[in-house]
């Protein structure tokens, strides 16, 4: 009850109150949460404080049962309230589930705690969490990847964000059918109408004000809120106005002093253990005043037939460390790496730096990517490669640009059956 029960990763909220679809917090009300850590529903009752468990045994499935302890979950993610006027005999209650682990969507029936399978997952085996894809049709027949949000419209239909598939669909639950709204299906950030628009795993879903037609999508990997408009099938990017500006520059990279974490010979940190290490060094014009724009290209290089392993999310961070750190600006500071044989990073920067730092780096930018490959029928892969580049003030720059690239191996470590299982993968 109240701050003395402890919860597990909880994913999502949604408040009920009796005969109706929303409104204010009142007596009989009751706050339903996906518990994603121990693959439940659970529920709070408002009035009294009492949070329980209400559906779900703990086991991570894809298990449909007619009460709350023969229903199994896996990472539920989203909810919403699903529209009285669908599905005949929903009146009593019922909240459609993104049930992410399992790749599907799937109703609760608020009476018994029991669930049914709406679309996507594995339709006969329960244990099996790896019937994933991007495909449209009716129930078992649609694929999906990872969903990880809901919403449910006012003529009754619901929307889901697929995340991994970087796709929006629309549910109907009546017959149970899977079609594609927007998206095309690649990570990417770009307005425009079907799947011409591009979004990057859209994780969180909510309905504008009624009979605005419109639904606001957190799209997650490009820091934006989308605006959908259902009946068009268009989307575009909410424009803020009168937001302060941000202390640091969201898209730039990450500032720390030398010396700090435990700082190597190089400055910066140790590599992170089993990194490979790949050095490089960078010209910058030195003295008072000085100011350099160029380009950084670190390129990978996948063993033959080879290629990255698709869902993993196969991306890269960067930092900066030095007493001048904060006058190099590098974009993206972070971002996924692109699904090609030789996964390229085009980095720009700008240097704005005065010391001539006696022949020492001003600072060291460090580029951290970790890439899961494998090749068709056999094992998954991970490897770590950690592109060390220190910042060198001379007086003679000849080239503002820089390429470093590494070959990664076929020998390279298995990826581990938990990283699989936290990506909903198989190898």
């Amino acid at each position: 009850r109240g701050r003395t029960q402890q919860l597990n990763s909880p994913w999502d909220v949604l408040l009920v109150e009796p005969g109706s679809t929303s409104g204010a917090a009142g007596s009989g009300a009751t706050l339903y949460i996906a518990m994603a850590g121990t693959h439940q529903i659970w529920s709070h009752d408002v009035a009294s404080g009492v949070t329980q468990r209400f559906s779900g045994t703990g086991a991570e499935r894809n298990q449909n049962g007619s009460t709350a302890l023969t229903t199994s979950w896996a990472q539920p993610s989203g909810l919403a309230l699903l529209n009285p006027r669908s599905m005949a005999g929903a009146e009593s209650g019922v909240l459609v589930v993104a049930d992410s682990e399992s790749s599907s969507v799937r109703a609760l029936d608020l009476s018994t705690g029991g669930a049914s399978p709406l679309a996507g997952g594995d339709p006969f085996f329960s244990d099996n969490l790896f019937r994933f894809g991007d495909q449209d049709g009716a129930g078992a027949d649609a694929l999906l990847q990872h969903p990880l949000a809901v919403c449910t419209l006012e003529d009754g239909t619901v929307l889901v964000a697929d995340s991994y598939n970087h796709r929006i669909k629309v549910l109907e639950p009546d017959t149970c059918r899977v079609t594609t709204l927007v998206g095309g299906g690649r990570p990417g950030f770009k307005d425009g109408s079907g799947t011409n628009a591009l979004l990057s795993e859209p994780a969180g879903l909510v309905a504008g004000p009624p009979g605005s037609g419109k639904v606001y999508v957190a799209d997650t990997n490009n820091s934006q809120i989308r605006v959908l408009d259902v009946a068009s099938k268009t989307l575009s990017t909410l424009q803020l106005s009168g937001v302060p500006p941000p202390r640091q520059d969201p898209f730039s990279v990450p500032v720390s002093e030398f010396g700090a974490f435990g700082a190597s010979s190089s400055g910066a940190p140790p590599a992170p253990a089993g990194a490979k290490v790949v050095p490089g060094q960078l010209a910058v014009v030195a003295g008072s005043g000085g100011q350099q724009e160029g380009s950084l290209v670190l390129r990978l290089v996948l063993p033959e037939g080879y290629h990255l392993t698709k869902g993993a999310g196969s991306g890269f961070t960067t930092q900066v460390y030095g007493s001048e750190a904060g006058q190099l600006e590098v974009r993206p500071g972070k971002g996924l790496l692109p699904d090609t044989p030789t996964p390229t990073l085009n980095l720009k920067y700008k240097w704005s730096g005065s010391s001539s730092s006696g022949g020492k780096p001003s600072a060291v930018l460090r580029v951290l990517s970790k890439v899961y490959f494998c090749v068709d029928g056999g094992a998954c892969l991970f490897e770590e490669v950690c592109f060390d580049i220190s910042i060198q003030p001379s007086a003679d720059v000849s080239s503002t640009g820089l390429v470093l690239e590494h070959a990664l191996s076929a020998g390279a470590a298995l990826a581990s059956e938990d990283q699989l299982l936290g990506m909903g993968l198989s190898s």
